[in-house]
């Protein structure tokens, strides 16, 4: 089973293991369901953090290997409550023809509290990091640094994925780059490639999500 996920296949002159471009292909599929806002993003999250976590933890990336178990445990977590939001809205508007859940607007009073975790845990994340033995400086770049920033501004922007709120793409449209960076520098060529195409259909998610709730609240 690991012989066939390590396995090497060369794609564009570009060598690349069967994990990675199974994990990049599920990632396409993820983010355009995101973008569609469809429930099944979340079973799709479920085997493709499953494959990037694989991936992290084979390079030593462990925080963006963690990242991912986390993404899969939210998964289930986003199921039940995308499910549970959609129910509350069939029994207050039974009317209603849309089946996914209602888009949701972060708080302004949890804004600073969301602002303060990113900053904790990448404090936290990044001591955590070198205790464990990952350090790791490629062309002057701290990869240590980029992956304590990139989990945790992850790990926030997920949690406000899973309460449908429209602001958490502008958590992805941070991280990607950052992201692209890190897995470029650290070799990961399908990974790269995939966190190119995300922050574009970052951009343009963030403009849907928030046009849709703008339609639910004057409707």
């Amino acid at each position: 089973m690991f012989e066939l996920l390590n396995q090497q296949v060369v794609l564009w002159g570009v060598p690349m293991s069967v994990v990675d471009i199974v994990g990049s292909l599920l990632g396409v599929l993820y983010i355009i369901l995101e973008y569609r806002a469809s429930w099944w993003l979340w079973p799709v999250c479920v085997v493709m953090g499953i494959c990037v976590a694989y991936s992290c933890f084979v390079n030593k990336l462990y925080a963006n290997g963690a990242i991912n178990v986390y993404y899969v445990v939210m998964a289930f977590y986003g199921i039940y409550a995308w499910q549970r939001m959609r129910r509350l809205q069939r029994q207050g508007h039974p009317e209603a023809e849309e089946d996914e859940a209602p888009m949701q607007s972060i708080p302004k009073s949890q804004v600073k509290w969301v602002l303060t975790a990113i900053v904790v845990l990448t404090v936290a994340l990044y001591f955590v990091l070198k205790a464990m033995g990952e350090y790791s400086v490629v062309r002057g770049v701290n990869l240590t640094v980029l992956d304590a920033l990139t989990s945790s501004i992850s790990i926030v922007t997920m949690w406000l994925l899973a309460k449908k709120y429209y602001q958490q793409w502008i958590g992805w449209i941070v991280v990607n780059p950052i992201t692209v960076v890190l897995f470029f520098l650290s070799g990961n060529y399908p990974l790269t490639i995939m966190y190119s195409v995300y922050e574009v259909v970052a951009i343009m998610g963030y403009l849907r999500w928030r046009r849709q709730y703008q339609q639910t609240t004057q409707s």
